[in-house]
């Protein structure tokens, strides 16, 4: 909870909070004496500069640190050398720990950014895009703005795989994710969800653009497995939302329905279908 509300907060304000609590130590550490330690204390605004805004800040706060535990020393009249050589120490001290947690950091964002990640493709998964989609329906909800959800499934993309292998079903699957990602905006979101099966958000777009983005992104698909000399098509199932469904379940339930529609009736074809709440469709 306290590091979620720490990655909340901008970085420049957390590095600012760092470095004057940096020296609110120094002051709080001069007021009780030089003789105790306050090691843990400075190490403080080092790990919040370093884990919030990485290596560079982190370090030079923990210059700052070692700055002032030796002007405390040297207010107290202790040896030049030996106040040089604890500053020395120090500073490397909480240098090392900067660098650890900045590493650390990174570590963890890597590793959440992996967990929200299709390894094959490269896109976004499931739980990716159900955060996202989330985000799209609170949105609708406040703004009013369409927003279309769609569902492509690779038709007979099976058969590619019995007969060439999965190395070239994976080839396949890249390629699809290549041409979604080059085809749509960069403001809609593109998921692998399944085997192969991929989920589109498009923000602020309603019946006829989604139409018009459907068609083209369907036919550039086409193209794309004409070229690899795959017997393989797509069909998809897309709803438009006017108003918010009740949930991301919902919306992907309704989405993934038409888009297995969309198979039943003959294949290699879109679907696309206005969403009326349940209320409105039994009046």
């Amino acid at each position: 909870m306290l590091l979620d509300g720490l990655d909340a907060t901008p970085r420049r304000t957390v590095v600012g909070g760092a470095v004057v609590l940096a020296v609110l130590i120094g002051v709080a550490h001069e007021l009780v004496g030089a003789e105790y330690s306050f090691h843990l204390f400075y190490l403080l605004p080092v790990c919040l500069a370093a884990w919030r805004a990485g290596q560079r800040p982190g370090l030079a706060v923990a210059a700052l640190c070692a700055l002032a535990w030796l002007a405390v020393d040297a207010l107290a009249h202790r040896p030049v050398g030996l106040v040089l050589w604890n500053g020395a120490g120090r500073f490397a001290s909480f240098a090392v720990v900067a660098v650890v947690v900045a590493a650390l950091r990174s570590a963890v964002e890597i590793e959440a950014a992996a967990a929200r990640t299709d390894f094959l493709t490269g896109l976004p998964n499931l739980r990716a895009f159900r955060d996202v989609a989330e985000l799209e329906l609170k949105r609708l909800q406040r703004f009013q703005q369409p927003l279309t959800v769609a569902y492509l499934d690779l038709d007979n993309f099976k058969s590619v795989n019995d007969r060439y292998g999965h190395p070239e079903g994976d080839k396949l699957l890249r390629r699809v994710a290549e041409v979604l990602r080059d085809t749509l905006r960069a403001t809609d979101v593109i998921a692998r969800v399944g085997g192969d099966e991929f989920a589109i958000l498009l923000p602020f777009t309603g019946t006829d653009p989604a139409w018009v983005v459907l068609r083209k992104l369907h036919n550039a698909v086409r193209i794309a497995m004409q070229e690899g000399d795959w017997p393989v098509t797509a069909s998809v199932g897309a709803l438009t939302c006017a108003q918010a469904p009740e949930s991301v379940e919902e919306l992907l339930r309704i989405a993934d329905d038409l888009m297995y529609g969309a198979k039943r009736t003959g294949k290699n074809r879109v679907t696309l279908e206005i969403y009326r709440p349940p209320a409105a469709a039994a009046g």
